[in-house]
């Protein structure tokens, strides 16, 4: 479903308001697969989101653009300790994804400063 571009545009509200906070709770789990798994499928739809300008754009700050930045500093950021310190592939996974979030919004890093995730990924 992350790779078809046309259907996640049309049902962008709902993937962003219920599927991906579903997925990213996910990688609370115990399981390694599944944390694994969960990041990944996050990563790959909001990859998608963030790289399509009708949807993300940080200057206009639209909608989407608010849902998207809501999802990654409430519900992605607060398991980035956790994602950069498990096994691999997970850290991995969790720098594809952060260097694709800073790129299309720099002010993310003053956050991940704030954060103390700086300090983690160095």
């Amino acid at each position: 479903m992350a790779k078809n571009t046309k259907l996640l545009i049309t049902n962008s509200k709902d993937i962003m308001d219920t599927l991906l906070p579903a997925i990213v709770k996910k990688i609370e789990s115990e399981s390694a697969d599944v944390r694994f798994q969960s990041l990944k499928a996050f990563t790959d739809f909001i990859t998608q989101y963030l790289c399509d300008d009708k949807i993300y754009n940080s200057e206009e700050n639209n909608d989407s653009t608010q849902c998207i930045n809501e999802l990654i500093l409430k519900k992605l950021f607060p398991h980035y300790g956790l994602i950069l310190s498990d096994a691999d592939p997970m850290p991995l996974f969790g720098l594809k994804l952060l260097s694709v979030v800073v790129e299309r919004n720099s002010a993310f890093i003053v956050i991940l400063n704030k954060l103390k995730l700086i300090d983690i990924i160095f």
